[in-house]
């Protein structure tokens, strides 16, 4: 199954229900609907009933319901990192024009 993200990929972390968690962090692990998933935190396991879930490379924790057990994000709470190019504004404005002229 393919995924928007990939292990290894950093991603920005955007939570409504979480927002003391908001940031940048890396896929660590992707579970898919009823794989179990050992918390680094707690030793219990935990899975995703649905889908498939992203495990980040810091573990966080709910602390409304303060159980101790990571949370499992889903995609709506992930955005991608855009990498910063090496060229600058002019490089890339003469890039894309070069690139126009030769579909035309």
């Amino acid at each position: 199954m393919t995924h928007p993200y990939k292990i290894g990929e950093k991603v920005g972390l955007y939570s409504e229900n979480l927002p003391e968690h908001n940031g940048q962090y890396t896929i660590e692990a992707i579970i898919e609907a009823n794989e179990d998933f050992e918390c680094r935190l707690t030793g219990e396991i935990i899975y995703t009933s649905e889908g498939h879930a992203y495990i980040l490379d810091t573990p966080l924790v709910d602390l409304i319901e303060c159980d101790g057990v990571e949370v499992l994000w889903l995609e709506e709470s992930l955005r991608k990192i855009q990498e910063i190019g090496d060229m600058d504004y002019k490089e890339l404005m003469t890039s894309l024009k070069n690139s126009v002229l030769e579909w035309t």
